[in-house]
């Protein structure tokens, strides 16, 4: 009983943090925005059925809704739980070694000594697939993240200090880890792309902070950039979509435009594109998580994202889970023929 908790343990978490499979599980398919979030409930469904022990009730919604793409590391790891509970311990294994093969991190053993020989199975695939990863760029990225944690931890200790002039040093030194650690992974992705699953493998496995760490000390156009990126690897399996919306927040939160406003895409809303569906729960993310924050809107004058449809917009991050005291409507803006789609509001603290 005790051991199996522990595997429920295991697997709860490995469902939250893995969401995404390598490019060779999901060769020549898209993975959309809209594929994730389906995806990620419907796991969350049979997790939920699983915790009840409805074992029965859970495979069959696993059946039915099975992951959009061609498989799935949390699919694979659902039904290795689920076959264990029959006996059938190589049909189990068979489905943990395929979530090990798009980069399941498997750092703990479950099995006991008697189960050795399946242990040898699970540490050979973790190495087989070890060896297809680009050692030199996670040796950089490892570099790259040591030197950017290090100097930031330098930094908050100056800020402490009443040292201006060794507070202002440390702040050079951070601008130049920034710009020595952008320009390494910028020259990198735009040669060979975002580095996902197959080139570095997943976080706990040979290297504990991920590159989008560093993505979020740089410029807008720099993100903007990465994002588009990262995209690009999600739609692949390349990478967690998750990773995507971590870095739009960044960005919706961080940067203003040059008139002072930020700004979020609604092309054809309600009928969004997935970037703006991304731009769209990455805002009530921001807000559902940050209650002190309100958000200011601005409807335009004429244009297609006038009152009306404003407020649909606001009923729509209502139902993500913002407190509707965190959404004002505020005058109107006249943006002519620029942007039609394109939402403007500010950033103000409750009272």
């Amino acid at each position: 009983m005790v051991r199996d908790r522990e595997i429920y343990a295991y697997i709860s978490i490995g469902i939250v943090i893995l969401l995404c499979i390598g490019a060779t599980c999901n060769e020549g398919k898209v993975y959309t925005y809209r594929h994730y979030l389906s995806d990620k409930e419907n796991i969350l469904s049979v997790n939920t059925l699983m915790e009840n022990n409805s074992y029965e009730s859970a495979l069959t919604l696993l059946n039915d809704n099975q992951c959009k793409r061609f498989s799935c590391i949390e699919e694979q790891l659902v039904r290795w739980r689920l076959i264990s509970k029959t006996k059938d311990s190589d049909k189990a294994l068979e489905y943990l070694l395929n979530a090990i093969s798009c980069g399941l991190v498997f750092t703990e053993s479950i099995f006991n000594e008697q189960d050795r020989a399946r242990q040898n199975q699970i540490e050979e695939a973790t190495k087989n697939f070890n060896s297809k990863l680009d050692i030199e760029f996670v040796e950089w990225l490892n570099e790259a993240v040591a030197a950017d944690q290090s100097i930031r931890e330098l930094w908050r200790a100056a800020r402490k200090s009443s040292d201006t002039v060794a507070l202002n040093k440390i702040i050079e030194e951070v601008k130049a880890t920034d710009t020595r650690n952008s320009s390494g992974l910028q020259q990198y992705v735009k040669k060979n792309g975002w580095p996902g699953v197959n080139t570095i493998g997943r976080v706990g496995g040979m290297y504990n902070l991920p590159p989008s760490l560093l993505v979020k000390h740089y410029n807008k156009p720099l993100n903007n950039f990465f994002l588009n990126e990262i995209i690009k690897a999600a739609e692949k399996g390349e990478e967690d979509w998750s990773v995507a919306e971590e870095v739009q927040e960044n960005i919706i939160i961080r940067f203003k435009n040059l008139d002072g406003f930020r700004s979020i895409n609604l092309s054809e809303f309600p009928k969004v594109t997935d970037r703006s569906l991304l731009e769209l729960r990455a805002t009530a993310s921001i807000l559902v998580n940050s209650p002190m924050l309100k958000f200011v809107i601005y409807p335009q004058l004429k244009g297609p994202l006038k009152l009306s449809v404003v407020e649909d917009v606001l009923e729509y991050l209502i139902n993500l889970g913002v407190n509707t005291d965190q959404l004002e409507i505020s005058g109107h803006m006249d943006y002519g023929d620029f942007a039609p789609w394109v939402l403007y509001f500010s950033i103000k603290k409750l009272r």
